[in-house]
């Protein structure tokens, strides 16, 4: 194959045969703008001759051509791409052409990220999407190149979409980052602690509060609040007492949070604290302060987050409109282009109320979904809370031992199950629910969740 690659490449003319080589940089393939922007660097391939270019390379079967959400992308098969990219590395360029494709990324990421708070969002989740395997292409290039502030910048430029995305890996390009000799003087230092104690979060490493609070004492303004915003999800979510939550996120308010981002998970989860604490008149005031945001910004992630946290709210009064605005919620979430971290919140406030109201195959099927989603995002907090209202909902169908070792599994993970879950148990097992609890102890929440999934298939047929 190599042999025919090399005839089909010497047939190529000298500015085809230059713009092949220098499209190797590109990982998961490029559009014009960015063939341009890289590539077209010197009188042989100017940035005018690259769209003629490349239908040339196109109509010679050197490169193939997709269309991506309306705008015509470009990528080379791999075999193609090995040749190119040895081309360019004998050529001595290697180097050069990688720079000016990591510089183009990290601007294109940065110019996203001024866009993803705002009505663009959509659009933003798009791009981001597609052009993943190039910003980590990027990343790497600043890494061998030991560029921290490059790569620092692009890691914080993507942070809220991964976040959101529930895109972990990122998170570990920041952990890569914090091994660079001297990293505790950068400016970035507690941004990226704070990325990689989101990370310890959502996987369940245990180092959650260790990483944010090297972070605040590095820079207590905690400029992108992801520091703050890990610890609330340990006090609010795991092992918290009520003056701990509240100190944690009076403070956080009392910062002047920076970013759009920070003020709404400052607000929101204020709104949670109270609402489990604390209710009255502040936890309304919260939510109207996320209502706000959501309406300013326009941002689809804003207004999922305006209705997890009025939803809390209204509950108080109406659960049946709580309900229905965590499923408006739920709405906008699925409205972008792919998973959402929102969904996965309102879906298990949703269960639990359904739960509660003794509605047991709604209940089951709606688990069984959920913690299959949870585990193909290998989103694991997410799926050990789920634990608790599956043990609900696997008792009600005569399971009780399974929903007893899936609680024992979720307190082993540092998840403390709501007293609902526990007396549901205790009801059905007395004396024998410690014991069950012990055999789930073992269990990681990858072994749990397939557990949990297979008992509630078993459930949902027997209830049919």
């Amino acid at each position: 194959m190599r042999d025919t690659i090399r005839w089909s490449f010497n047939l190529l003319e000298p500015a085809e045969a230059q713009l092949f080589v220098r499209s190797s940089v590109f990982a998961g393939g490029f559009d014009l703008d960015a063939a341009a922007a890289v590539c077209a660097d010197d009188p042989l391939v100017t940035g005018s001759d690259v769209p003629q270019l490349i239908m040339t390379l196109l109509d010679k079967s050197m490169i193939d051509s997709t269309d991506v959400g309306g705008r015509q992308r470009f990528r080379m098969l791999e075999p193609l791409r090995e040749f190119a990219s040895d081309e360019l590395l004998e050529s001595g360029d290697t180097q050069r052409y990688r720079a000016r494709h990591a510089t183009f990324y990290l601007a294109l990421a940065q110019r996203e990220s001024d866009r993803f708070f705002s009505p663009a969002e959509p659009d933003v989740w798009r791009v981001l999407d597609v052009e993943w395997s190039n910003f980590r292409t990027a990343l790497d290039t600043f890494e061998r190149a030991g560029d921290l502030d490059s790569g620092a910048e692009l890691v914080m430029a993507l942070v809220w979409f991964a976040a959101m995305s529930m895109r972990f890996e990122l998170f570990g390009w920041a952990a890569e980052l914090l091994d660079a000799p001297g990293v505790e003087r950068h400016p970035r230092f507690t941004d990226l602690c704070g990325a990689i104690a989101i990370r310890a979060y959502f996987t369940l490493d245990g180092q959650v509060t260790e990483r944010a609070e090297i972070g605040l004492v590095a820079d207590p303004s905690d400029p992108e609040g992801l520091c703050r915003c890990a610890l609330a999800s340990v006090f609010l979510n795991n092992e918290h007492t009520a003056e701990a939550s509240d100190a944690l996120t009076s403070a956080w308010l009392a910062s002047n949070p920076a970013t759009i981002g920070s003020r709404l998970w400052a607000h929101g989860f204020r709104v949670f604290h109270l609402c489990i604490h604390d209710p009255g008149p502040e936890m309304t005031e919260q939510a109207a302060a996320v209502t706000e945001l959501a309406e300013e910004t326009g941002s689809v992630t804003a207004r999922a987050l305006a209705a997890w946290a009025n939803g809390q709210v209204e509950s108080f009064v109406d659960l049946d409109q709580g309900m229905q605005t965590w499923r408006d919620g739920r709405e906008w979430a699925a409205s972008l282009p792919s998973e959402h971290l929102a969904d996965q919140m309102l879906v298990g406030l949703l269960l639990h109320v359904t739960a509660r109201r003794g509605d047991v195959q709604r209940t089951l099927v709606g688990c069984r979904d959920a913690l299959r989603g949870a585990l193909d995002l290998h989103y694991y907090a997410a799926a050990s809370h789920l634990f608790g209202v599956t043990a609900i909902a696997l008792s009600r169908a005569g399971d009780s031992r399974t929903g007893a070792r899936l609680l024992g599994s979720m307190i082993e993970n540092g998840h403390i199950p709501r007293r609902n879950a526990t007396r549901e148990l205790e009801s059905a097992l007395g004396d024998e629910l410690d014991d069950a609890m012990a055999m789930g102890k073992s269990l990681s929440v990858t072994q749990a969740g397939r557990l949990a999934i297979d008992a509630l298939e078993r459930a949902i047929d027997d209830q049919s």
